[in-house]
Parts: C-alpha cells; structure tokens; sequence
C-alpha cells in the first residue's frame, strides 16, 4: 500500500533500461528568464520540430499529487509542452490538509524547474467521494474514482484548450494501473492521455525524483487516503462500470466540483503555502 492508501500491486525482478539520462542534460536559459544550472534542478531542452513541420505551442493538462510518480510523468515530458495545467484532486475529508500543501510544494517545485507556464486546479475530489462511497461496491472505488478525476481533468482542459492529459501511471504498479483498469478508465475521455512512465519500475521513478528534487517532497507526511478498500478490483469490466454509474446521480456533483475548482497561479503558491 503507498502513502496515498492505494494497494500496491507486486512487480517482477526485472531491470529496465528506458530510464532518462539526466546527468549531461545543457545549462541553458528558459523561456521564464531562468538559468538552469544545477542538474537536480535542470529542465530538459525543448524538442526542435522537423523543418517541415513548424512546432505548435501545446498546453497539456496534467493529474498532480503529492505522490513521487506524477511530478516525474511531468517532468518527462516538460520538453514537449509550453503550459501546463495541474488538477489535484482534494481528497478532505478522506485525507489531511498537509496533502493539499504538499502538492502545491511540488507545484512550485516544477514551475521552477521546468520552462512551461505552470498553474493549478485544486478539486473538491473529496465531496465526489463522500457521494459514492456508500452507493457503489467498495471494490470498484478506485476505478471510479479515477474516472472521475480524469472527467474534472476533461472538462478543465477543455475551459484551458488543452491538447493532452499527463498522468503518472506505472503498468501495474497499484490497482487502478492494470491494464484492463487503465483501458476501463480511459473511455471517460477523448483527449488524449499519455503515459510518460507506463514502463517505469518504482525505482527507475525514484531515481529521477531525487535527480530532478521532487523526492523529498513526495515523502513528506500526510495521511493515506481512507476511501481506499481493502481488495480492490484489478479488471473491471467497462460494462459493469457503465451500470454502477447508470445507478448514481453524479453529474451535477461533477458539474458543481469543477465549476467552484480554485485556480491557483504559480505567482501565488507560496502565499497558499503559508496559510
């Protein structure tokens, strides 16, 4: 089980070789005015596009916890993008409120890092929630829930024109990341979901979490999310998702959660910080 109370699932003892070198990457000076010179604190180049193909400026939307895998899913793929906007999912009352400030730490943390304009959506995932976890089978929470995040991210990229969703996943690192889960949330969306890590080990991800200086962030103390049952579904079927939802008055949850979501700017998150 990790910090945030989801099952962890077992891996084998392979050793993967798609790690990104980070060692070598260029001092260079970013579009925001900085001078990345220290390598736990250095964003990666822009990717140039072929000459046949100018390079559009792309804003992705990306899922940000205070967790160690989705701060490194966006730093991987910080080269491609020129805006990013988080969405957090505030789990209150099934989490603490060192959750929230942890990730807007690590929100600060990447806007420093990376040369992308950075701001955040703090959800109320929590009031969604406390709806559904007494209407649904407690083994599909985490399927659910998670297509509910990728629905708050939907709707919020579609207000920011967003050209993509960044999520952390690992193939089989916790319940929802099995594969049929992953293919059973997914249909929630049309936007294109990318996956930078989905072939990452834990380790790999921790090894760049500390290189890039998000690791120590990740690890600071909060309470693990409660709504998180004890077995949960490992292959949900799309079908017996769709009639669990046919079954539950969410929309105007959903609706009035996105609509009254705080946007915060990277300008502002220190002050957020220190309430």
């Amino acid at each position: 089980m990790n910090k945030h109370g989801e099952v962890t699932m077992p891996r084998s003892g392979r050793t993967a070789s798609n790690g990104v070198q980070m060692s070598n990457l260029p001092k260079h000076a970013s579009k925001k005015g900085k001078n990345h010179a220290v390598i736990s604190n250095t964003a990666p180049p822009k990717m140039e596009a072929p000459a046949f193909m100018p390079r559009e400026e792309v804003t992705s939307i990306a899922l940000l916890s205070s967790g160690i895998d989705s701060p490194v899913a966006i730093y991987s793929l910080s080269q491609c993008v020129d805006s990013f906007v988080f969405v957090h999912a505030d789990n209150r009352p099934f989490t603490d409120d060192r959750e929230i400030k942890n990730t807007i730490r690590i929100a600060k943390k990447l806007d420093e890092i990376i040369d992308a304009e950075v701001k955040i959506y703090l959800v109320s995932h929590g009031k969604m929630l406390t709806h559904l976890i007494d209407l649904i089978p407690k083994r599909y929470t985490c399927v659910l829930c998670k297509r509910m995040m990728l629905r708050y991210a939907d709707l919020i990229g579609q207000k920011e024109n967003a050209d993509a969703l960044i999520m952390g996943d690992s193939l089989g690192q916790v319940a929802s990341q099995t594969l049929q889960n992953i293919r059973t949330i997914d249909q929630v969306v049309k936007i294109p979901v990318l996956r930078p890590l989905i072939g990452f080990d834990k380790e790999e991800i921790i090894s760049i979490a500390k290189k890039i200086g998000t690791f120590n962030l990740s690890i600071l103390p909060s309470d693990e999310c409660t709504a998180v049952p004890k077995k949960p579904a490992t292959k949900a079927r799309l079908s017996t998702i769709k009639e669990i939802e046919e079954d539950i008055s969410y929309r105007s949850i959903l609706k009035e959660i996105v609509g009254s979501a705080e946007s915060i700017k990277a300008k502002d998150f220190n002050s957020f910080i220190d309430l």
